[in-house]
């Protein structure tokens, strides 16, 4: 049996802020929609969520949840119902008859899992919803702001939400008298026991509308679309997620809305290259360029900017113009750099008079070039 805690990371006096801020960072690492998403562990990180997010739950997973899990699965550690009196499993608990034991709230505190709903009142939170977008090259490096439109559970306008038609009452449930719960007791050939199930009238609400909305028929939410504008912060990269606070589905019965996680596609460039906050690009020079070097003027996201090839600048070789790069996340004023890879270009084609220039080079770099050969071979052999 897993410490919830541990599952959350948290200490066990952590505040409910904590809890919450725990769980909320790793349902979005572990969100089974990302692709390296991971279901089991999103479940289990949900379980422990739903257990200590709860007062009541919380107080019976600290009381009986490491108990029962070291007393293997017997009722031994269990306050006054250790056991049962004179050997006999139909005889007396702690004092109390059998039929007098509330069989449903034993497991519930054994397991840590009570059957109310996530909020109270009955309220249930709205599902979280994952999209995916893509964006341009320039768009993730400047940052911009994107219209989505979602088709999705929204809170019903006709009854903004509480289910109930318009002009008329919503009274407490006369079922469970407002508690969202009732006991129901079942005989069983040794006698009854009881268990607390969700009250049947108003579905764990504990409260009803006396006429339904025709439109929602009572649930409060119905199904639409909307229109939202996402903020792209500038410097984004692919396959990180944005979580937007309340903007999933909404909840049923007035309870909060979910989130909505967006995850970014951003398509490749036609010349630039991203390489952490750095941008890359290729420029091809001249032969001549290279050799008696040159001022070249180069495109970046910013615009054009001059670049000093220096004489004898070889293939390959790499220059930066600082601050030009891709701005940091958390950090817009500071940037990477922009790095210029030259690429010599040796033409396919050439005149006559260009074939004439280049033999007399050759002619000329052949006799320097014998002279290397030769000092190196007598550098070898001395």
């Amino acid at each position: 049996m897993k410490d919830f805690y541990e599952v959350l990371g948290i200490a066990r006096e952590a505040s409910d802020d904590e809890i919450k801020k725990a769980y909320r960072k790793l349902a979005h690492k572990y969100h089974p929609d990302k692709r390296d998403g991971d279901e089991s562990k999103f479940k289990e990180v949900n379980e422990a969520y739903q257990t200590l997010s709860d007062q009541d739950k919380r107080s019976q997973y600290d009381q009986f949840g490491q108990t029962f899990d070291q007393s293997g699965g017997g009722f031994d550690g269990y306050g006054g119902a250790s056991g049962f009196s004179g050997g006999s499993p139909f005889g007396q608990a702690g004092g109390a008859s059998f039929e007098d034991i509330d069989l449903g709230d034993v497991f519930e505190s054994f397991f840590g899992r009570s059957r109310r709903r996530q909020e109270e009142g009955g309220a249930m939170h709205g599902d979280n919803i994952s999209i995916n977008i893509d964006l341009k090259f320039e768009e993730a490096i400047f940052g911009t702001e994107k219209i989505v439109e979602l088709r999705k559970k929204i809170k019903c306008s006709k009854c903004h939400g509480n289910g109930a038609e318009p002009g008329t009452r919503i009274e407490i449930c006369p079922t469970c008298s407002g508690a969202g719960q009732i006991k129901q007791i079942q005989q069983i050939f040794i006698g009854s026991f009881t268990r607390t199930i969700t009250c049947p009238d108003c579905k764990g609400v504990g409260k009803k509308a006396t006429n339904p909305c025709s439109d929602c028929r009572g649930e409060g939410r119905v199904m639409g679309h909307k229109k939202i504008k996402i903020k792209i912060p500038v410097g984004i990269s692919s396959n990180q997620t944005l979580e937007i606070t309340d903007e999933g589905e909404a909840g049923k019965d007035g309870g909060q809305n979910g989130n909505l996680f967006v995850t970014v596609n951003v398509q490749e460039h036609k010349y630039f290259k991203r390489k952490g906050n750095n941008i890359e690009c290729e420029m091809p020079i001249s032969i001549t360029q290279a050799v008696l070097g040159d001022n070249i003027t180069v495109k970046t996201l910013d615009g054009e900017e001059k670049i000093e090839i220096l004489a004898g600048t070889q293939s390959g070789e790499v220059f930066k113009i600082n601050n030009k790069g891709v701005p940091y996340l958390n950090n817009k004023n500071q940037r990477g750099d922009f790095l210029v890879k030259t690429l010599i270009a040796i033409p396919k084609k050439i005149n006559q008079k260009e074939k004439e220039l280049f033999n007399k080079i050759a002619e000329l770099g052949g006799a320097a070039a014998q002279v290397q050969r030769k000092s190196f071979w007598n550098k070898i052999f001395s």
